[in-house]
């Protein structure tokens, strides 16, 4: 069975005419959204509207290589984003995505420390299921 899904990364603004346009044809995705990353950032409002379709994702707090931090900002980076988000949508929040794709075993060990059940990096070329639920590869990336 072929299983085919799409991700958008960074909360932008634009993420609610997208999710109009995922709606209109009949496409779920996942939407990767940041706390305090973008100049004009999506509402709670937003969100909710968006989630009534697809997917939100963790994405970090405030979109940080998680290489270039320590293991307590990054659990805090993981950690607070999931809460945050958690907090909106009165829901779990299961997946995360690797600001920039960049990750290390340190990353992956904070991800599962905040509770996520997965997360998807950038590395391209995949079309088998992952064996690693945190190391979720992409078919293909777009901008």
């Amino acid at each position: 069975m072929l299983k085919v899904t799409t991700s958008w990364d960074d909360g932008d603004i634009l993420d609610k005419r997208l999710s109009d346009l995922l709606e209109a044809y009949g496409i779920k995705g996942t939407f990767y959204i940041p706390g305090n990353y973008r100049k004009d950032p999506l509402l709670t409002e937003d969100i909710l509207r968006i989630s009534k379709i697809n997917e939100i994702g963790g994405h970090t707090t405030t979109h940080p290589d998680l290489r270039k931090i320590t293991q307590y900002e990054q659990e805090d980076e993981t950690g607070e984003n999931k809460k945050w988000l958690e907090g909106i949508l009165n829901t779990k929040i299961k997946m995360f995505c690797y600001p920039s794709g960049f990750y290390n075993t340190s990353v992956v060990e904070a991800v599962k420390k905040a509770g996520f059940l997965g997360a998807r990096t950038t590395n391209l070329g995949s079309i088998t299921s992952p064996s690693n639920p945190y190391l979720i590869d992409t078919t293909m990336q777009v901008y």
